[in-house]
Formats: structure tokens, C-alpha cells, sequence
């Protein structure tokens, strides 16, 4: 891990310390708003949707930054499989969570695509810097 080459080992955990702060800023934000439209029972149904987001935006990544270093030429392939394998399990937990009756259903549905959405900026980003042009090794 302390290869300053190995771009994915040093960029997966930075893409998980900042989805991770992207979500806590998204429960931060939505709190009052959610308090105020739906009740406070309805903060676990926004803290369920926002955390369905973040584990798949971690699944989403993972085929990203195993195949980083292999052909550039089958990276797009992989980012867009990595969008659909993330796509996959969003829909089976929101369908899952929100037919368990555990959770308010508007507001976890509201929840999963809001963050579903921000969540899906940070890796975009994450994966322009694993496919973009080689970045010059940092002392």
C-alpha cells in the first residue's frame, strides 16, 4: 500500500473516507427537512436509504480498482458494468427495505435516489481518476 504507483490502493480508501462524508453531509442536511415533512420516526427511513446508497457505491467500486492496473482499453467496459452491478443491488435493498413495512416508503425511496445520485458523483470521480491519463508518481 505504500507504492506511490499503485494508484487504486492509495484512491479506494479516499473514495470510501469520502463517500462516507458525503453521506454523513446528506443526513446532516436532510435532517430537518425530513423532521419536519415526515416526523422523526422517518429519521431511520432517511438513515436507511443514505446507507443502501453508500454500500453499493463501496460494491460499485471494488470492480473499478481490481481491474485499474489491467488493459485501458477494457476500462470503460468495467466502469460501465461497475454502474450496473451498483444499479442491481440499489434496486433489491430499496425493494427489500421498503416491503419489510420497517421503514416509511416515500421517504426511503426519496432517500435511496438522493444519495443514490450524490454517492454516484464521487465515484464518477473516483473512476475518471483511475481511467484518466497517467498522473505523475508523488514523492
Amino acid at each position: 500500500m505504500s507504492d506511490p504507483t499503485n494508484v487504486p490502493a492509495r484512491l479506494l480508501p479516499r473514495l470510501v473516507c469520502a463517500s462516507l462524508g458525503v453521506a454523513v453531509g446528506l443526513g446532516v442536511i436532510g435532517f430537518l427537512p425530513t423532521v419536519n415533512i415526515a416526523g422523526a420516526a422517518a429519521l431511520t427511513s432517511m438513515a436507511a436509504g443514505i446507507g443502501i446508497s453508500l454500500l453499493v457505491s463501496c460494491i460499485g467500486a471494488l470492480p473499478v480498482s481490481f481491474s485499474a492496473g489491467g488493459d485501458p482499453m477494457r476500462m470503460p467496459t468495467v466502469v460501465m458494468g461497475a454502474t450496473a452491478l451498483r444499479f442491481v443491488p440499489a434496486l433489491g435493498l430499496t425493494a427489500a427495505a421498503a416491503l419489510s413495512g420497517l421503514f416509511n416508503r416515500n421517504v426511503l425511496v426519496m432517500w435511496v435516489a438522493l444519495s443514490y445520485l450524490a454517492l454516484l458523483a464521487v465515484d464518477t470521480v473516483y473512476a475518471v481518476r483511475l481511467v484518466g491519463p497517467k498522473r505523475r508518481a508523488q514523492p
